[in-house]
C-alpha cells in the first residue's frame, strides 16, 4: 500500500491512528512510570514529615526535662543506694554515732547479702546500751542517715540503764566483702605469695 493510492479519508485515519499509538506509547512508557514515581515520592515525603513531627514533639519533651534537677535526683539515689555497699564506712558511721551520743555499742551481727529485686540487701542486728533519751536519739539520728535504711524492729528493755536491739536492712548494688574469701593465704597459710 502506497500512500499515494490511499484516499484522503484513509490518510486521515492513518494519521489519527498513528497519533493515538504515539500518545499511548508516550503515556504507557513515559508518563505513567513517572507519575507512579511522583506518587511514591509524595507518599514517602508524607511519611518523613510525620516522623519529623513526632521527633520534634519528642525533642520538645526531652528539652523540657530539667537536667540539673535530674542529676540531683540521680546523685541522691546514688547516695541512698550506692553502687558499692561501703560496708566498712557504714560500720564506722555506726561507731561514731554511738560514741557521739554516749551510747554503748554491743554486738553487731551481719547476714550474708541477698537479692532484693535489682539490688542487694544486707540485714543487720545491733545491740546498744544507754539511757532512754540516748537510745531514742541514736535511733532518730540513725534513721536520718543518707542511705536507704529500713528499720524492722527496735526493742527496749531495762529501767534506768536500758538495752536495745535494732534489726535493720541497708541496700546497695553490690557489697564489698567484709570477709575476704579469696585473700592470699586462705587456701594454704604456709605458702609464700
Amino acid at each position: 500500500m502506497r500512500m499515494s493510492k490511499l484516499s484522503t479519508h484513509q490518510k486521515w485515519l492513518l494519521v489519527i491512528l498513528a497519533v493515538i499509538l504515539i500518545n499511548f506509547a508516550v503515556w504507557y512508557f513515559g508518563l505513567s512510570p513517572a507519575l507512579e514515581k511522583v506518587k511514591a515520592a509524595r507518599k514517602e515525603f508524607s511519611t518523613v514529615e510525620q516522623q519529623k513531627i513526632s521527633l520534634q514533639k519528642r525533642l520538645g519533651e526531652l528539652n523540657a526535662i530539667d537536667a540539673p534537677v535530674l542529676q540531683q535526683e540521680m546523685d541522691l539515689m546514688n547516695v541512698q543506694v550506692p553502687e558499692l555497699g561501703y560496708l566498712r564506712e557504714f560500720l564506722v558511721y555506726i561507731e561514731e554515732t554511738a560514741a557521739k551520743l554516749g551510747v554503748e555499742l554491743g554486738n553487731i551481727s551481719i547476714a550474708e547479702p541477698r537479692e532484693a529485686g535489682s539490688y542487694l540487701s544486707l540485714d543487720f542486728s545491733l545491740s546498744i546500751n544507754g539511757t532512754y533519751a540516748q537510745l531514742y536519739s541514736f535511733l532518730k539520728t540513725f534513721e536520718q542517715n543518707e542511705r536507704l535504711l529500713l528499720v524492722h524492729s527496735f526493742n527496749l528493755s531495762g529501767e534506768e540503764k536500758m538495752s536495745s536491739s535494732i534489726q535493720f536492712t541497708i541496700y546497695a548494688e553490690d557489697f564489698d566483702q567484709y570477709t575476704p574469701h579469696k585473700a592470699p593465704g586462705r587456701e594454704n597459710p604456709f605458702k609464700d605469695y
